[in-house]
């Protein structure tokens, strides 16, 4: 293995060096405190609906949207203020069905949960409105390219279209456009000696990982699997 600094290793580095010397010059900035509380809910409707939930985003209204794979069902509504919960989503390839669930994101502006099935490679989206068909039907958006290979993380990318992380012929990532194409793919894995001897889509199973995308801008976030490097990446480098 390498000793020495790679170039992105000695970026980070540079870039930890410069944190820590705008934090030393603001230490005497006052810490505010926030004690936080809380209590615990009955929930009847719970009971029996879920075994493990994995997911939780707050959809308004005293109401959450749950993921629970172990269940009959991968969706779950809970509205707390009617104790209420609707459920959707069963596993299969028919109507309303999916195989599997990454890269779950809650849009507020548009009320809308997203998903991509990577097992179907399908991408979908669950529109959350009130006046909609409940339980709520999950609308196909488009079917994901794998001529280069098969994405396991997929998110919408600021309005260029997706990016993916995965298992892939070329490159580390993924540029998609708006109906799910291949753009070009980008980014090299770690320069390790061992790596040489490993293909690419080898070397994804070791240091691939869950991407997190900025909201608003060009730019994600990931890291190198069992180390403490974080990675930002900007579409205005790639």
């Amino acid at each position: 293995m390498k000793t020495g600094l790679s170039g992105n290793q000695f970026i980070i580095c540079i870039l930890f060096l410069f944190l820590f010397s705008q934090c030393k010059e603001h230490k005497n900035v006052s810490t505010k405190y926030v004690n936080l509380v809380h209590s615990d809910i009955n929930i009847r409707s719970l009971q029996h609906a879920l075994k493990n939930p994995s997911t939780l985003d707050f959809i308004g209204n005293n109401t959450f949207l749950l993921t629970d794979w172990y269940s009959e069902f991968l969706f779950n509504i809970l509205d707390l203020s009617q104790d209420k919960l609707i459920s959707f989503g069963a596993r299969g390839r028919g109507p309303n069905e999916v195989l599997s669930l990454t890269s779950p994101v809650y849009n507020q502006s548009s009320n809308e949960f997203h998903f991509y099935d990577n097992m179907n490679r399908k991408y979908y989206a669950i529109s959350l409105k009130k006046n909609d068909t409940i339980p709520p039907v999950l609308k196909e958006i488009l079917t994901v390219d794998i001529s280069d290979g098969w994405p396991m993380f997929f998110y919408s990318f600021h309005d260029t279209g997706f990016v993916a992380s995965g298992a892939f012929k070329s490159g580390r990532f993924i540029l998609f456009d708006k109906n799910g194409l291949i753009k070009r793919p980008f980014g090299t894995f770690p320069d390790y000696d061992f790596s040489k001897s490993f293909s690419n889509v080898e070397l994804s199973q070791a240091f691939s990982s869950p991407i997190y995308v900025h909201p608003d801008k060009p730019l994600f976030v990931t890291r190198i699997p069992y180390s403490d490097i974080i990675e930002i990446l900007s579409l205005i480098h790639i």
